[in-house]
């Protein structure tokens, strides 16, 4: 598994614990595995703030899996007027398991610093078919480009720009893969409005070039 650049070998019955905002990936197709995404604001209502937290990336726990399976098995039951209240239930018990046990509170981190980042990247995904500079970015985040620029990197390992490519990419593929856009459609749906940076940038993140992808796609 790929975290912010960070190459990690799983085995079964790992867990990994993702922050909000970092870039990971599966190297292999041929991994199942289940995710759970707990929204902030659940975390936020329960008095806790995750974004003040540092939580390990790998760990293998017995209670937290048990707790998983309470989340899918409450998720999974039965509808009726309850099943909400079950599920939340199964979540708050186990960010309290997570909190109690793995969370680490963050003090060099900046809380202002993190907000701002994490508007610009709000604002990256709400328009992330539009041209967006580092200074428009450093504009939302109320920083100063060389501010934001820094921060940037050192919250999220990777440049504003390398971040912007990696994104934009992601949404590429899912747009190909759908087969209704062609490949000069996909670039500037995508935010590229040069087809050879487009192509070049793909081709870095994905080893095919768009139409190499495309075709690929279309033959499964």
């Amino acid at each position: 598994v790929y975290r912010n650049g960070e190459r990690l070998h799983v085995r079964a019955g790992d867990i990994m614990i993702l922050p909000a905002n970092c870039m990971h990936g599966v190297a292999s197709k041929r991994v199942l595995y289940d995710c759970l995404i707990i929204d902030r604001g659940i975390c936020l209502s329960a008095g806790v703030d995750t974004s003040a937290l540092t939580f390990p990336s790998l760990v293998r726990d017995r209670n937290l899996a048990a707790l998983l399976s309470a989340v899918a098995e409450a998720k999974q039951s039965t509808a009726d007027e309850y099943r909400v209240c079950a599920v939340r239930g199964a979540v708050l018990s186990l960010l309290a398991y997570l909190c109690r046990h793995y969370a680490v509170k963050n003090q060099e981190r900046d809380s202002r610093t993190v907000e701002g980042i994490k508007k610009a990247l709000r604002y990256v995904r709400d328009r992330i078919g539009e041209p967006i500079t580092v200074d428009t970015l450093a504009k939302v985040a109320g920083f100063s480009k060389f501010h934001f620029a820094r921060e940037f990197k050192r919250v999220t390992s990777y440049t504003v720009i390398t971040y912007l490519n990696l994104i934009r990419i992601e949404q590429a593929k899912g747009m190909l893969s759908s087969g209704e856009y062609t490949v000069g459609e996909t670039a500037l749906g995508c935010g590229f409005n040069n087809l050879s940076y487009f192509s070049k940038i793909f081709r870095e993140q994905t080893g095919l070039t768009p139409s190499e992808y495309l075709c690929a796609r279309h033959k499964k």
